[in-house]
This record gives C-alpha cells, structure tokens and sequence, in this order.
C-alpha cells in the first residue's frame, strides 16, 4: 500500500481533539448511539439524558446535513420530555418494524446514509456532534455506533476514539445505556472461537471462509511477513508445507532492499516488534480473511495472524498479531471494504479502527 501525507495530518487532528478539553461540552443531553443499516432504511439516532432531572426536549432539535452542503433536515421534539438517566430513541419512519419497536419517535427527516454529519442543538448552541459539518464523513455506514461509558458527555468537534462501532443489524442496545463491551475489550481485539477451527480456511475458489488452522512459527522476514510452516496438510488448495505470510489489513515501514527499496522509519523497529511477539509466543494460528484472495500479488498467502502465549491454549487465549502491530503504532490500517469477519457482533475492521485511533492518541511511533 502506498503511504500518503493524510495519515499524518489525521493524527495531528485527532491528536488535538483527544488533548483539548475545550472539546467538551457542558449538557445533559448527548448522542449516544447512531445506526445506519446496510439497508439504508432502518437508521436510527439515541440521545441519553445524562443528568438526574427531566429535560425539556422541545428546547432541542437535530439537524443532519446534507453531505458536505450547508442544507440541512432538521428534527424538532414537540411537546417531549425525557426523565433523568433514560434514552430517547428517534427511527426513520420507513423502518423495519423491528426497529421501529426499539424507538420512541418516528421521523420522516431521519435522513441520513451514515455519513453525514449530525449535530445535536440547544436552540442556535451545538452541543454534540458525530462527523464533521462541510464533510461526509464514515460515521456508521452499515454500523450501529456506540458511545463509550467513559465519555458520556457532549462534543463541540467530533472525535471518533468516544464510540464502539457494532454490526448495523445491531439493534439490541437501543434504549440502554450500558455498552455491550468494555473499552478494554474494545482495544483488546478479536479472539479466535472452537467455530473458527472448525470452518474452512479456504474455498475451492481461493477465496477465504475465514476458518483458522494451527501452524508452527519458521522464521520472521520483516513487520508483517513472516514464515510459518502448517500443520495439516493443505496442498489441494495449492499450499505448501513452508509459506511466506503477509499480514492481513496492515502495512509496516520497509526494510532497506539493497538499492531497490530504501528503508522506511521505524521498519527495523517493526520488524523487532513483530518478531518479539512470534519468539514468545507458544502455539500459533493463522485465519483469513472471508471473501479475500488467498494470495496477494507476490504470491504471498494473507493471513490474520494469531499467537498465544501459553502452552496448550484454548481458542480466545489466542490474540491478533496484525491488531497489536496497529495498536503499537508500527503500521496503520488498510481499510478492508465489506469486511465480514466478526467477533462480539463487531466487525474486525471495527477493532483495527479503534486499535489505529490509540495508537494516535498515545503518538506512539509512526504517529509520534
């Protein structure tokens, strides 16, 4: 993957609206969750009241704008109340009955497609925020975002790092504030399950089931390829005993090739890191990815790939190796498109996403 000045940019504005307290907004009421279905009709918006006493909410509206235009729908609450501590819950009126069964309100104005941006407002005073005015921005396309229980409080700017990003057809937790997953299993990652040893590690078309299989670590070639030798015997699939390993979603700093390919920062220092993890390391395993080529353009198989650090380890003592090289700050993430890996009904581009965001927040090496 190519590297670009974006990425930078990215984490010097992320960066300033993690450290400035200016950001937050002193209100009792806040968004804290926004659906957007991969259907583009079931969308929803949760607003909580986080104070101990009954608001007012015709003092309120919300006004979702129009992409990166200046129009806007907006959303009044006539004649509504909300008590200390509840949920109030506005759906699209076209949606399923499913959702409309979570909702409080109905509203033809809901319309959005998970980009654009909304903001929550007390008359003329914005008082939270999701996405950026001016810009479409991938808030919840196809996601139901969740706002973390350690930031309960408004935004003037937005800040992604404040939400847990569910599958769309997440619809469970609407009317309740508590999140389904701590923070700290959120920047934890995935785990593998006994279902993901017993589904196919590839198809007859070469395209990954997303089923893992146990491998023994051979050697380690840089920050996100590594040599690692299979257990069971694979070779119908045109896999051999012995393959080169290219870590799924990431792409680490180069090593000097010669004269080929010069050296990138902190590729020896990624390179470390990776082979610290793989040297401790006890059992290893290797999944892919569902709907991906097998092999890359070099021929290489790309693989998440898995390590625990005891012996005889039981499927979620296992933890994703290509997260923690993101969430050490030795890669960013390659965005994976229609991503259909889960765990905990949150999809693993979700994990990697969140990983990145820290890795940000803490400027921790390609991002110091």
């Amino acid at each position: 993957m190519k590297k670009s000045i974006f990425p930078l940019l990215l984490a010097l504005l992320l960066g300033a609206c993690f450290s400035n307290d200016n950001n937050i907004v002193d209100d009792d009421l806040i968004i804290s969750e926004c659906l957007s279905n991969v259907n583009l009709t079931d969308r929803a918006v949760e607003l909580y009241n986080k104070s101990k006493k009954q608001i007012d909410l015709s003092k309120y509206s919300l006004k979702i704008y129009k992409g990166s235009s200046e129009e806007y729908h907006e959303i009044k609450f006539v004649d509504k109340k909300l008590d200390g501590k509840t949920t109030f819950v506005i759906c699209f009126n076209e949606s399923s009955e499913r959702l409309k069964s979570y909702s409080d309100m109905e509203s033809s104005e809901l319309i959005f497609d998970g980009t654009w941006p909304i903001q929550l407002c007390k008359g003329e005073k914005v008082v939270d925020v999701l996405g950026k005015k001016g810009y479409k921005n991938n808030i919840c396309d196809g996601l139901d975002i969740i706002k973390k229980s350690n930031v309960l409080f408004g935004r003037k700017e937005y800040v992604e790092f404040d939400f847990i990003k569910y599958s769309g057809d997440y619809y469970f937790n609407l009317g309740s504030i508590t999140n389904p997953i701590s923070e700290e299993e959120y920047l934890d990652g995935p785990h593998l399950t006994e279902n993901d040893f017993n589904t196919p590690f590839v198809g007859e078309d070469l395209i990954g089931c997303g089923g893992a299989v146990r491998v023994n670590f051979n050697y380690n070639i840089d920050g996100d390829t590594t040599s690692f030798i299979f257990v069971d015997d694979l070779s119908s699939y045109g896999i051999k005993n012995k393959e080169n390993i290219r870590y799924f979603g990431i792409d680490t700093p180069e090593l000097q090739h010669g004269d080929r390919i010069n050296a990138g920062e902190y590729g020896e220092q990624a390179k470390e890191y990776t082979n610290s993890l793989l040297t401790e390391g006890k059992s290893y395993a290797l999944s892919t990815a569902i709907g991906q080529q097998l092999r890359e353009g070099y021929g290489r198989i790309m693989c998440y790939v898995w390590v625990a650090f005891v012996s005889n380890p039981q499927p979620i003592d296992y933890q994703l190796m290509n997260l923690l090289i993101v969430k050490e700050g030795y890669s960013f993430y390659g965005v994976v498109k229609n991503d259909r890996n889960f765990y905990n009904n949150i999809p693993y581009s979700s994990y990697f996403r969140n990983a990145e965001l820290f890795a940000m927040k803490e400027h921790k090496n390609i991002h110091s």
